[in-house]
């Protein structure tokens, strides 16, 4: 039996939907709808999900936790009893564990057919991880598409109605801004922006940071960094975790009420933590964050030449959209209030169950129509950076430039793909992969003719080819993006 979900593989909590009877569902975990995107491994076994987070304070050492930042950065690595986690095993433990739970679900469905969602500031080499980490737990990869398109689908299918909607979606570790126009099973992405480094996590730091001061003055104990505390490795880190454990317990607590208490029971040495923080006093010490935001969610409406009253609908997805002055700061831009009447931590998951589930002949079928986040090209001579796939393109799209040697007889050429918007300075974009092309014309510098083929498939996958024209067909070669080729 064949099972269609969506599933939104969030950087905090990971959501599971499916359509039953017609009507949508999430998948539980421990009677839970969601699942936190965290992993212990102890004794050469991992744990995922609220296990996982309630033990972490016990093995801080063996926990990882907010793994998605970092999908598709080859530098990050948790090394944990003798094994190397990278951020896509984690992934892949996560959507492994999601795997198993449908199969308790329901142990007749042998087939999984998933739609992933990604944030759409995500780069393609973040994207293509995603999709192997899905490939790897078993699934059948549908489709991945942006977290905005999805929130969009959960929103605008049943309106049928035209409407421009402005997307906030605040995760745990990423923060996108997407303008979309639906008319009415067609939904077309006109701008995007966002921040792959600030989200919930970012608000969980800042409150930590206050958690650490209010150590230092009450106890004299600076917990910052374990050299300073002067307890024992394994004391700190404990402690530290129960901070890190504690502070998202308390962003959740102030987005609901005026104030909270803050309580740990012998958090280090018999002291027990007890104060009270306010949401005045948390919005103060997140100031530079929600200010980040305020100027993404500006800039993208300027950047794009779009004015509030281009806006027929606000919708705020991810958890820590639910923070008061983020629905304060939308509602006074665009002079109405928000959309959040549906549940903002399900709705991604819920717009991919629609979009996994509908069949193809249906006559209402959703058409999507995306853009690039991120220009792609190819690193030149004097560290200049060539732009094939201009940012804002939509996909899936193919194109080709023609490049040339720069050294007399030269007979290999190496291409390095980045993503990013810098002409002059390549390093500061995004390092992909590269390739090499081997058995090229050997002549003069400038002579040979190399045409490079860039391909954004409707998956957000880049494909790149390399052809060299002036010598027999037989020297073409179709190149795999490898990884492993250094940036130097």
């Amino acid at each position: 039996m064949k099972l269609e979900v969506g599933i939104d593989l969030g950087t905090t909590n990971t959501v599971v939907s499916f359509l039953k009877n017609g009507s949508l569902e999430q998948l539980k975990f421990r009677n839970k709808e969601s699942l936190p995107s965290t992993m212990l491994f102890v004794d050469q076994k991992a744990t995922i999900g609220e296990i996982a987070k309630r033990k972490s304070a016990l093995y801080p050492n063996n926990y990882i936790k907010s793994s998605k930042t970092f999908m598709g950065d080859a530098t990050q690595t948790w090394n944990i009893e003798g094994k190397t986690f990278t951020p896509t095993d984690v992934a892949t433990f996560i959507l492994t564990e999601i795997k198993n739970n449908i199969n308790k679900y329901d142990s007749a469905i042998d087939v999984v057919e998933a739609v992933i969602t990604v944030p759409a500031y995500f780069t393609s080499t973040q994207i293509d991880e995603t999709k192997k980490a899905g490939e790897a737990a078993g699934f059948i990869i549908k489709r991945i598409i942006t977290e905005p398109v999805a929130a969009a689908i959960a929103y605008g299918i049943d309106d049928k109605v035209d409407q421009t909607l402005f997307i906030v979606d605040i995760g745990g570790g990423t923060f996108d801004t997407s303008i979309l126009q639906v008319k009415g099973s067609n939904f077309n992405t006109l701008a995007v922006d966002g921040d792959s480094k600030l989200g919930g996590d970012d608000f969980d730091n800042h409150i930590v940071e206050a958690l650490l001061k209010y150590i230092r003055k009450d106890q004299g104990v600076n917990l910052s960094t374990h050299a300073k505390s002067d307890l024992d490795e394994d004391k700190y880190r404990k402690a530290y975790q129960a901070l890190v454990n504690k502070a998202e317990e308390i962003k959740i607590e102030l987005s609901e009420f005026e104030s909270t208490n803050v309580d740990i029971a012998n958090l280090f040495s018999g002291y027990n933590l007890s104060m009270t923080m306010t949401r005045a006093e948390f919005e103060e010490i997140s100031s530079s964050s929600i200010e980040k935001i305020k100027r993404k969610i500006q800039s993208t409406m300027s950047d794009n030449n779009f004015d509030p009253s281009d806006i027929d609908k606000v919708v705020l997805v991810g958890g820590s959209s639910k923070i008061p002055v983020v629905r304060e700061f939308v509602t006074e831009l665009f002079n109405k209030q928000p959309y959040a009447d549906k549940p903002l931590d399900k709705l991604v998951a819920m717009g991919a169950a629609i979009l996994a589930h509908q069949s193809e002949t249906v006559q209402s079928k959703i058409e999507i129509s995306d853009i690039i986040s991120h220009s792609l090209g190819i690193e030149l001579i004097n560290d200049k950076f060539s732009a094939i796939l201009v940012k804002n393109s939509q996909y899936p799209i193919s194109k080709s430039q023609m490049y040339t040697t720069t050294v007399d007889f030269q007979e290999k050429l190496s291409v390095k793909v980045y993503e990013g918007e810098d002409e002059y300075q390549v390093t500061n974009n995004s390092f992909y992969g590269g390739f090499i092309l081997d058995n090229i014309e050997r002549s003069y510098a400038g002579n040979p003719q190399i045409e490079v083929t860039f391909e954004f498939d409707i998956n957000r996958i880049l494909k790149v080819t390399a052809r060299d024209l002036n010598t027999d067909s037989n020297y073409s070669e179709t190149i795999s993006i490898d990884k492993t080729i250094t940036q130097s």
